[in-house]
């Protein structure tokens, strides 16, 4: 049995939880462009931006930022959302979003900061966008920030090419994917207006095709995407695409193409992309296993997931939740191969308490029926 958990942040992240064997858009009309400066009273937050996934890193310099800022002006406004977004788009966490968004919503009513709540409202979407629960209560909030982006006569600018981005994203989530497609089109012929193509465009809509099983233009999309990430360097973004190639490939049943895509994306994390490698380890180890793969390569690439999990510090609730997926599914491939069934076997392979490093392999030790991590690193409960 084999359940799809789709899960993490940013795109649309999967966790296979396997219990292994114990029976073994439309084109537009050419327009202006039109570039706008921001207003003087726009607090510049770049410096608060998640960089190479961070997202801890960057909630902390938010909450330092505060702490420098009155509490109810515009300035901490722009924090808030800030931190709002990462918390809907990174994280998952729905509560947390709600109260810093909602924070900067009511300062930027008060202050008659029309383009501003444009900017709240964009954030507020990303809620919908990620977790999945009736997507299409996020529209309303796009509606309105598109509304004040054209009456401020922004109807070219990279804020409406990212409000129609999301719309893409969100109709995607409805399962309205020629829709999907054309507003994520719009967006891209704004951004390319403005000269700065979008390769997560590129991204959304591989992964639309996806969802319509057009794979190879999923492909074509994806590729598009890389193209820009390795001309900018963006090592964070390359390892993201390479994921969803995995994917990809993962749909089509190609376990060998998933595993050397999702090997590609090891190579651009950061040794500290936990969270992001934990993933990839996990799914490597399902692909293995159907494809085969004997206890020593599924169980450590089972390991090594749980090992990264343990890292990520604090541990938010989708970090727990991640948690017990990996450990379910070290234990039931543990389960698999052993045959033991004992709550006993069941403590002694999530405490670790056996795990240690011995020649460089992954053997049973006697009667104890444990595997030996290569890495000998315990997966602490």
């Amino acid at each position: 049995m084999i359940l799809l958990k789709k899960n993490k942040y940013k795109l649309i992240r999967i966790v296979l939880i396997v219990i292994a064997g114990l029976s073994i858009c439309s084109c537009q009309k050419k327009r202006i462009v039109i570039r706008v400066v921001p207003p003087s009273n726009i607090y510049d937050t770049d410096d608060l931006a998640v960089i190479d996934g961070n997202y801890q890193r960057a909630l902390n310099r938010c909450q330092e930022r505060l702490k420098e800022l009155p509490e109810d002006s515009l300035e901490a406004a722009q924090v808030y959302k800030q931190m709002g977004g990462i918390y809907a788009a990174f994280l998952k966490d729905k509560d947390n979003a709600l109260k810093y968004i909602e924070k900067a919503i009511e300062i930027d009513k008060r202050e008659h900061d029309e383009l501003g709540l444009a900017e709240d409202y964009n954030e507020l979407s990303k809620i919908y966008i990620i977790n999945h629960e009736n997507p299409e209560e996020g529209l309303p909030y796009l509606d309105m920030a598109e509304e004040i982006y054209e009456r401020y006569g922004w109807t070219n600018t990279l804020a409406m090419g990212e409000t129609l981005a999301k719309k893409g994203r969100i109709y995607r989530e409805m399962g309205e994917y020629k829709k999907s497609i054309d507003y994520l089109e719009q967006a891209q012929e704004i951004f390319r207006e403005n000269q700065a193509e979008d390769a997560l465009v590129y991204v959304n809509i591989g992964r639309t095709y996806i969802e319509m099983g057009r794979y190879v233009e999923a492909e074509e999309q994806f590729l598009k995407a890389m193209e820009i990430y390795e001309i900018s360097g963006d090592d964070y973004w390359m390892a993201e695409t390479s994921y969803q190639m995995g994917w990809l490939h993962l749909i089509q049943g190609n376990h060998e193409e998933e595993i050397f895509w999702y090997e590609k994306a090891l190579e651009h994390y950061n040794e500290d992309n936990y969270q992001d490698r934990a993933l990839i380890y996990n799914n490597i180890a399902v692909a293995g296993y159907n494809l085969g793969w004997g206890p020593e390569q599924v169980l450590t690439m089972c390991i090594k997931a749980c090992r990264d999990i343990e890292k990520v510090n604090p541990r938010y609730p989708l970090i727990e939740e991640d948690i017990r997926d990996y450990k379910h599914n070290l234990e039931m491939f543990y389960k698999g191969w052993t045959r033991d069934m004992s709550d006993e076997a069941l403590r002694r392979i999530i405490k670790g308490r056996f795990w240690k490093e011995e020649s460089g392999i992954m053997k049973m030790r006697g009667n104890e029926n444990v595997f030996i991590s290569k890495h000998g690193t315990p997966c602490r409960a």
